[in-house]
């Protein structure tokens, strides 16, 4: 595998040690500099949950990926996404160091965000309506959780294709956006990990749907800390309709 050699130990997860590749060949093109913030917290979505930590490795793991010798010009700003008045600071302050205004950093800010909002208000809308169709058409629909490095290929084994190719649709948990919860007054574990948060109001969502139509399947790509009793909180959740987990 790419980049394996600067690996600094075996048990570290396997999304970090991809990272090494993905850097690697980065640093093959004619590009000047490489963004990658240290981000202790993710967006909070739901005001309800604890709090929206990311892992020690997601939010740390710049500083080991420098440590390995980048030869190009590798950024690390602080960036915190659960509060605006930090975020704006932080990027308003990062941008500075490469000649970008106070005002044009601010106005960069602003549209981004609304990018964001619409991007997700976007795939929420695809799923639904994928949804909503196997509804009607009674076909099965499988809402396939996991982690946002999912999207590498090599992680995600082609699941969603090995899915859709038994005949059953498949949704993202972008469906659960902007949804409103009651799940984290129910759980027995700790809501302060967002990606695992996440997972909870997927489970959650599909048990709304009280037809056999709706499923979870979940993403398990390696021995993830927090995923040891996600699994049993997850199967808690879905047993209350009778419902199953795969993962």
């Amino acid at each position: 595998m790419q980049g394996i050699k600067s690996v600094m130990g075996d048990n570290i997860c396997s999304p970090a040690k991809l990272m090494h590749g993905h850097i690697e060949e980065l640093c093959k093109y004619n590009i000047d500099r490489i963004f990658y913030p240290y981000t202790i917290f993710q967006i909070k979505d739901n005001k309800k949950s604890a709090n929206s930590f990311n892992c020690p490795i997601v939010s740390g793991y710049s500083d080991v990926i420098r440590s390995c010798g980048v030869d190009k010009p590798f950024d690390t700003p602080v960036i915190n996404f659960n509060d605006n008045t930090l975020l704006t600071k932080s990027i308003v302050t990062y941008l500075k160091t490469i000649g970008v205004s106070k005002a044009i950093a601010k106005n960069a800010i602003v549209v981004a965000k609304q990018a964001l909002t619409t991007f997700h208000q976007e795939l929420k809308n695809i799923s639904t309506h994928i949804l909503q169709s196997a509804i009607n058409e009674k076909r099965k629909v499988i809402l396939l959780v996991g982690r946002p490095y999912h999207l590498d290929p090599m992680i995600e084994h082609k699941v969603s294709s090995a899915i859709a190719d038994m005949g059953a649709d498949v949704i993202t948990d972008d469906i659960i956006y902007g949804e409103d919860t009651i799940i984290f007054d129910s759980i027995n574990a700790l809501s302060q990990w967002e990606f695992s948060n996440r997972v909870f109001r997927c489970a959650e969502y599909v048990d709304n749907h009280n037809g056999n139509n709706l499923q979870l399947v979940q993403l398990n790509s390696f021995g993830c800390g927090p995923d040891a009793f996600i699994l049993d909180e997850v199967k808690s959740i879905l047993a209350r309709y009778k419902k199953i987990i795969l993962f």
